[in-house]
């Protein structure tokens, strides 16, 4: 797995009529032709996550790479300087990449600490009887981050099993929201922000299967549309 960030020149995003991470994964599609491109518009499950954080001077956008078949996603980043953006006259410069160690997926096993936060990055959401939520739920959220472990890695762990997994965590603190997230014109989808301290609380076998899933949410991200920006996640161990 592969992970990248690119720093963002900071420009004023109060003229789009869709989050920017909609904007640039759209821009790396149009960079991405042929069989590639295919094969990533059609899958419901997508081997990539991507989001943007807003900082002070400028914006953040990560993307996550889940197995070559995204690589030439990856590449279309790497070699893109500028992004053009409807809304923005002039685009967005990248000023500065900085590319990570790949991570095989054995890594993400081991010990887990006694207490880790996690942040939701970007807006999170995910579906209950066909409507999108704006309601926090841990299970739901990793529900999909299962099933991307499943198709690309063989690793299977049910939804049951997430659902017990999960009731062994201890809520530290929390800070939760409600928010949304626009995809596109007229299309706001709700969702939920904020960040969270738990500590595991269940057997050993238990707690591996649990880290294995919050380290891999890094990569994959939490919920729905996380190849459109939402639910992207970072951990801290510390």
């Amino acid at each position: 797995m592969k992970c990248v960030d690119f720093v963002l020149q900071k420009r004023d995003l109060s003229g789009l009529y869709s989050s920017l991470a909609v904007k640039l994964q759209a821009f790396l599609m149009s960079k991405t032709e042929g069989a590639a491109a295919e094969y990533l518009h059609k899958r419901n499950l997508r081997p990539y996550s991507l989001f943007t954080v807003e900082q002070r001077e400028n914006i953040i956008f990560r993307l996550n790479i889940l197995t070559d078949e995204a690589l030439p996603l990856y590449n279309a980043a790497l070699n893109t300087r500028r992004y053009a953006v409807t809304g923005i006259n002039g685009g967005i410069d990248v000023l500065d990449t900085v590319t990570y160690d790949d991570m095989p997926l054995s890594d993400l096993r081991g010990s887990a600490p006694k207490q880790f936060k996690l942040l939701l990055a970007s807006p999170a959401t995910y579906k209950h009887e066909n409507t999108y939520s704006n309601i926090f739920a841990l299970a739901p959220l990793f529900f999909s981050v299962a099933d991307k472990l499943r198709l690309f890695f063989g690793v299977d762990i049910s939804n049951a099993e997430i659902t017990a997994l999960c009731e062994t965590l201890k809520f530290v603190q929390y800070n939760f929201r409600s928010d949304t997230y626009a995809v596109k014109r007229g299309n706001v989808i709700p969702a939920f922000s904020g960040e969270f301290a738990l500590a595991p609380r269940g057997t050993d076998a238990q707690t591996e299967k649990l880290m294995l899933l919050l380290r891999f949410a890094e990569y994959s991200g939490v919920g729905a549309k996380t190849a459109l920006g939402m639910g992207g996640v970072l951990l801290d161990e510390k």
